[in-house]
């Protein structure tokens, strides 16, 4: 069973958590997340299983959006609203003063992780060291802000639409603009609706999930393949089996092979990693491209 599943994950259990239950309901190890939400976030949840863990990491690079909900006036430790209320003040703030902070917010280029977050300094998490009460710094982390917008606001508590490079907390966000507005923020709610190219469109509630046979053609119906989960990839695809049967023995082909016109279609260029496909669509391998149009495996999947 190789393939990815896009989980809608409900609130109250961690992305491991879910990860656990998928494993057990279809029996087997290989079963991994490409992208954690906290265990209070809900939303796009992206699992791959069997061969489809071998381009996790493809899947993981992509931006990010979500709906966030928030609160002005409030700060707590955990910067949402699970966490000890350190700050409660009275708030006045115009929309258009909101505005403009959330619009400065997207030249930010580099944030500090919250302190109740799976960020590791000197090898331990950092709610680790919240939990005990020890102050700790943590490197900021280089990050992109593509979109951040207003959808609504009552005066103190509204909802915004975040876009996102990886590794982004939208809670640290909400933040600094509660800082930045002088009142403290905090978030309410934080639902993932798009990881890379994959969306709450594409997504299975974990219930349903659990409740068909994992055996099942409706299960099955559920997975997505390795190709069809990464679309932004090129893809080249090769209808001969003599260098399929190459490839998934680790060997690369050469210029020759590649110039006899093994190529079904070409869509990379010189340096850029490609997945090769064969002719009933499933994934083959990773690759890069060299100049001499040869062909170097990055991983045979």
């Amino acid at each position: 069973m190789d393939g990815i599943l896009v989980i809608d994950k409900p609130k109250g259990i961690t992305s491991h958590g879910v990860v656990s239950k998928i494993r057990r309901h279809v029996g087997m190890k290989r079963v991994g997340h490409a992208g954690t939400l906290d265990p209070d976030a809900t939303g796009v949840l992206v699992l791959c299983l069997g061969n489809a863990t071998k381009i996790s990491s493809c899947l993981m690079q992509g931006d990010k959006t979500y709906r966030v909900g928030f609160r002005l006036g409030v700060m707590t430790d955990t910067y949402d609203s699970t966490g000890n209320i350190l700050v409660e003040n009275e708030v006045s703030v115009e929309s258009e003063k909101l505005l403009a902070e959330i619009e400065a917010l997207k030249r930010k280029t580099l944030q500090a992780p919250p302190p109740y977050s799976a960020v590791k300094v000197k090898g331990k998490k950092l709610y680790m060291y919240a939990r005990q009460g020890t102050k700790v710094e943590a490197p900021l982390r280089e990050i992109h802000v593509s979109e951040f917008s207003l959808r609504r606001f009552d005066g103190q508590e509204g909802e915004v639409e975040i876009g996102c490079s990886k590794g982004t907390f939208v809670r640290s966000l909400i933040h600094d603009l509660g800082k930045a507005l002088g009142c403290g923020g905090m978030t309410t709610f934080i639902r993932r609706t798009r990881s890379g190219h994959l969306s709450l469109d594409q997504a299975h509630s974990l219930e349903e999930l659990l409740n068909k046979d994992p055996e099942s053609s409706q299960f099955r119906d559920c997975l997505l393949s390795i190709s069809q989960a990464t679309p932004h990839i090129p893809q080249l695809k090769i209808s001969n089996e003599q260098p399929i049967i190459q490839l998934r023995h680790g060997i690369s082909l050469t210029s020759s092979q590649v110039k006899e016109g093994l190529w079904k279609h070409h869509a990379g260029k010189d340096g850029e990693t490609c997945l090769i496909i064969d002719h009933e669509e499933e994934a083959v391998a990773l690759v890069v491209l060299q100049p001499d149009l040869s062909i170097r495996i990055s991983r045979v999947i």
